[in-house]
């Protein structure tokens, strides 16, 4: 069985990666390069649905009755993997809005 401080790596390294994306098609979008940001929020869904996966296995074998421990590391990956899928839903009306202000 995997470590849970190695899948707690992975879920921050994906989520974290995500964001970061999630933020530079914020970024484009602002300068009206919709496509880009397209592009970009695409790129983050790929890897928010990897850190999510990750996260959802964890849930997947504790319901199976296997536990795992709990530490604050892991912790902090949920939390990251929350925030990112919340920011995704944020950045996505920004984007929007962008939109509509250009029309």
């Amino acid at each position: 069985m995997v470590e849970n401080s190695q899948i707690a790596y992975s879920m921050i390294a994906a989520a974290g990666d995500a964001q970061a994306l999630q933020f530079q098609a914020l970024a484009a979008a602002k300068k009206a390069d919709f496509v880009e940001a397209q592009t970009k929020m695409e790129k983050a869904e790929e890897l928010l649905l990897r850190a999510h996966q990750i996260q959802t296995n964890l849930l997947k074998e504790e319901a199976g009755g296997t536990k795992s421990e709990v530490s604050v590391l892991l912790v902090h990956a949920q939390g990251y993997v929350n925030n990112t899928i919340l920011n995704k839903k944020l950045i996505e009306e920004f984007i929007d809005l962008y939109k509509e202000l250009r029309q």
